[in-house]
């Protein structure tokens, strides 16, 4: 029994707990099927792990990281970098026009909630962009009605109508400009409603609600 024992596990002949190889328990005192069976526990960690090849995996996934994983990354940040600065590039050698300065804020207006008639928040990265933009397409184009009704609006409705006053200018300099335009004339009147009975009552004041 015990030679059919060793051929069926050849790990058996390890050298036995007696040499001191294996001093966790002594395999001289237990029958030979016992002592083959435990030896060969004892070796299997070992036999797994040279099974495994840790050394082949570490290899592979170090392969994969210099070969393929880091090159990506770093070649999806070039990408992104060159294409900023394609954009700001094409900004110097071909710049904007004052309408496309008004859609470009315009369109910012509409996809942030943050600069909204509802914005509070005067410090708003994308509010201050909007802003920008409009003044540079009233600077490039002075006579671009629409730019001034823009930007007096987000200044009167913005911010909590906190910048009402910069409205007032802008609607002052726009009624100068465009003595007959009905837009600048309504928001003359809003903002001459807001700054004596509040935000609330610029609407009905337009409607002749409220004297001014």
């Amino acid at each position: 029994m015990a030679a059919t024992a060793t051929a069926l596990h050849p790990v058996a002949a390890a050298p036995s707990a007696a040499s001191g190889t294996f001093p966790s328990f002594n395999t001289a005192d237990m029958p030979s099927e016992d002592s083959s069976f435990l030896t060969m526990l004892q070796y299997l960690p070992e036999t797994i792990i040279k099974e495994l090849d840790l050394d082949g995996i570490s290899r592979f996934i170090l392969h994969l990281l210099t070969e393929h994983i880091i090159p990506a990354v770093l070649f999806a940040a070039a990408f992104v970098a060159l294409y900023n600065l394609g954009l700001v590039a094409s900004r110097v050698i071909w710049p904007p026009s004052a309408q496309e300065l008004h859609i470009e804020a315009v369109n910012l207006l509409k996809k942030d909630t943050a600069v909204d008639d509802t914005c509070t928040d005067g410090s708003s990265d994308k509010r201050t962009e909007v802003l920008k933009l409009l003044r540079a397409a009233m600077a490039k184009d002075p006579e671009l009605e629409v730019a001034y009704i823009t930007l007096a609006s987000e200044l009167l409705y913005g911010n909590d109508g906190k910048d009402i006053d910069q409205a007032l200018t802008v609607l002052q300099d726009a009624k100068k400009r465009f003595p007959k335009s009905d837009e600048v004339d309504k928001l003359l009147v809003e903002t001459g409603a807001i700054k004596k009975w509040g935000k609330s009552h610029g609407k009905m004041a337009e409607a002749g609600r409220f004297p001014l």
